[in-house]
């Protein structure tokens, strides 16, 4: 167990693809490559490890998150207007539902698997046609959706402690971030209570726990990844040489190597936004949770 007053990160490599939107990276162990997303491109990337080589696929639509399926080539994806199941080899999709369709201006935003197998993704008030619009949080068991929250103006920041007890959420506009009771059998969320609020000017964006159970937060407009300790207490902050982190997650062979994408859009004069950058830590992740598909 590492002392959380004695974390270290070196920065070790930069990945110069220029996102406008780098958004929702994750680790795909067998693969040993990061996968993650570039919204407003339309742009999938995957950054292969062993092979230091960096893939991108032109997609149908802006991909707001993903997550991979057990058995299977295929991404569970939120696209901007719904979910669907997508193979980027065969181009092959096929819509399982479109949840904030009855609402005009929202599209779907940050979502994860959970460690039960369950895909979660949140919309966001992208373009508001009324006053007070708001957008939901969403689950899918299987291939059944259903709303398992609703109010909020950017849903973010999902991921769950390592026992799956517990899931954090935010709710970007009220720089909140939220932890509800979990039920294991149904997914069934519960006993909302603030778990953190960020500084001002310091938006909570994607995030992800440790093998300690602490929870980083990529902090849009605050140029830092804040690390909390599970009782909401900041442990660590990472500086980065961009105003615009979105998201991070561990990976490599030993689960330590801490990934970092951003955003170009609204940074442009920064020559590093938009890159992803990868640090070495002395803390371990979590292992990555799959998709499960319905028997």
């Amino acid at each position: 167990m590492v002392d959380c007053t004695l974390i270290k990160s070196t920065l070790i490599k930069t990945l110069n693809v220029n996102n406008q939107l780098g958004e929702g990276i994750s680790w795909h162990p067998a693969q040993q490559a990061a996968w993650w997303t570039d919204i407003h491109s339309r742009q999938l990337f995957r950054y292969d490890l062993t092979a230091d080589k960096t893939e991108q696929w032109d997609m149908p639509d802006r991909v707001g998150s993903f997550g991979f399926v057990k058995n299977s080539d295929d991404l569970i994806v939120a696209f901007e207007s719904g979910i669907a199941f997508y193979n980027v080899n065969t181009c092959k999709i096929q819509w399982l539902g479109k949840p904030e369709a009855g609402r005009p201006g929202n599209r779907l935003n940050d979502g994860k698997v959970d460690p039960f197998g369950r895909f979660w993704v949140g919309g966001m008030v992208e373009k508001p046609t009324q006053a007070q619009q708001v957008a939901g949080l969403y689950k899918v068991d299987g291939s059944k959706i259903t709303q398992a929250l609703d109010g909020f103006g950017i849903s973010n920041g999902l991921c769950w402690n390592v026992d799956g007890s517990l899931m954090y959420h935010a709710d970007s506009n009220t720089r909140k971030i939220y932890q509800y009771d979990v039920d294991q059998q149904n997914g069934q969320v519960s006993n909302k209570q603030l778990f953190a609020e960020t500084d001002a000017h310091c938006v909570p964006d994607g995030a992800t726990v440790d093998a300690q159970g602490g929870v980083w937060s990529a902090q849009w407009g605050g140029k830092k990844v804040v690390r909390y300790t599970p009782d909401g207490k900041e442990s660590f902050e990472l500086e980065v040489p961009f105003s615009q982190p979105t998201c991070v997650c561990f990976g490599g062979p030993k689960l330590d190597l801490l990934f970092v994408t951003s955003a170009r859009v609204g940074d442009e004069a920064n020559e590093q936004a938009g890159n992803v950058l990868v640090y070495q830590t002395n803390v371990t992740g979590l292992n990555t949770s799959f998709f499960e598909l319905s028997e």
